[in-house]
């Protein structure tokens, strides 16, 4: 399950609060695509909820859409506390032009004040 956001009109965010699986992503995808006939580029805060899993086909589908649509995007503070997480999220932005940061999930607060700079 997810939650979504506005922060501002080009600040969106998405909330996982179950384990991030392909059909989860999917469901995120298509949240932020909504978002994007709005806006051409947009900062998108991405969270997972403590405890959740990160499966393999999940964090697949989020690298394919970030890819393919980098150009949507501006920043991205993935907020999780799973170190595995944001070491492989750190290591596949290296190609991107996209401002990648991760975050604990007790610096939430410092994610959101980023992301609305």
């Amino acid at each position: 399950m997810i939650s979504s956001f506005d922060l501002a009109g080009h600040v969106y965010g998405i909330m996982i609060n179950s384990d991030m699986t392909k059909e989860v992503m999917q469901e995120s995808i298509a949240k932020i695509d909504e978002k994007l006939l709005d806006h051409e580029v947009i900062n998108l805060y991405f969270e997972v909820e403590k405890g959740k899993r990160i499966e393999f086909d999940g964090f697949m589908e989020c690298l394919k859409y970030k890819y393919a649509h980098a150009k949507h995007f501006n920043k991205i503070p993935v907020v999780s506390d799973n170190k595995k997480f944001q070491m492989a999220v750190g290591i596949s932005d290296v190609f991107l032009s996209i401002d990648v940061r991760t975050f604990d999930l007790k610096e939430r607060i410092e994610a959101i004040q980023w992301i609305s700079e």
